[in-house]
């Protein structure tokens, strides 16, 4: 049971792909939020969620191409390059009635600030320690049955990584590169993981960390869970009291679709030394500017 008060706002849940988006999720169902695409109000030929291989979808099958003019348009991928209609963004997100949530993988751009605001969105978004990310995107390319009801046709890249070696596929996803079979062409990691990290910098939107929020039945603590769920009450505008209280253990919940292991440390058994290695010293300066320990 949820915080019951009727909400008269809407909510994007953003975040980088495996750093925590269903974990962020069940906090903001904790407020008296619904998920847009499961509920009745959705709206046909609109994303489900506005990451890069869903709006790539959408726009396909409504035959627009990704313009290369430079006029009203935003960047909406954070995978891969994704340049939608401002006006488009601004139809999507007005599809969703009040008191619903989307979740979406939106690089830094001031301009989605300014569509937010004029809809009346809250923004909160989250990160997590980029070693963990990398290895739990590693996985869920090669294990995405939990979420062929929001990615029916599988992970395009999949087919690129099938022949190579962990090492290849690590690399791969750390430096980027063009996949042929794909036809993708992928930024590297450290960009990838600066555009989220860069939403810090707007005073509009809410930065968790995913280590804070999962608390201790994935490996964190209570009390740091707490203090995020209260940031995130004060962020909406709803007064924290007993009855959200009393949620805070519903926030854990490993029957969400894309839910894979959810502990902070798992990360650190699932690679050969060398590999782990390779990683900690990709990530290192993206784990000092996110505050991570190396």
């Amino acid at each position: 049971m949820s915080y019951e008060q009727i909400r008269t706002d809407r909510v994007l849940v953003n975040s980088l792909p495996k750093s925590g988006t269903h974990l962020l999720a069940k906090a903001i169902k904790i407020f008296g939020y619904h998920e847009y695409f499961t509920s009745s109000d959705y709206v046909n030929n609109t994303p489900k969620f506005l990451g890069s291989y869903e709006i790539r979808r959408v726009l396909k099958n409504q035959n627009i191409a990704n313009s290369k003019q430079e006029e009203d348009l935003l960047n909406l991928g954070i995978i891969f390059p994704n340049l939608v209609p401002k006006s488009k963004l601004e139809y999507w997100l007005q599809c969703l009635p009040k008191s619903q949530y989307i979740n979406g993988h939106i690089p830094y751009t001031p301009e989605l600030n300014q569509v937010l605001n004029s809809l009346n969105y809250h923004h909160v978004c989250i990160i997590r320690d980029p070693r963990a990310v990398t290895v739990s995107r590693l996985k869920f390319i090669f294990n995405s049955e939990s979420a062929k009801d929001i990615l029916p046709q599988g992970i395009p890249l999949r087919a690129d990584l099938e022949s190579m070696s962990t090492t290849e596929r690590i690399n791969f996803l750390l430096e980027g590169g063009h996949g042929e079979k794909s036809g993708l062409t992928i930024y590297n990691f450290a960009q990838i993981y600066r555009s989220i990290l860069d939403w810090g910098k707007d005073p509009n939107c809410l930065l968790v960390k995913f280590e804070d929020l999962i608390g201790e039945q994935g490996g964190g603590n209570s009390q740091k869970q707490t203090e995020t769920l209260r940031n995130l009450a004060a962020h909406l505008n709803i007064p924290w009291d007993e009855s959200i209280a009393r949620q805070t253990k519903n926030v854990y919940d490993p029957k969400t679709r894309t839910f894979r292991v959810g502990n902070i440390h798992s990360w650190k058994n699932s690679l050969e030394p060398e590999d782990l290695a390779r990683l900690t010293e990709y990530c290192e300066p993206l784990c000092q500017e996110a505050g991570y320990e190396v």
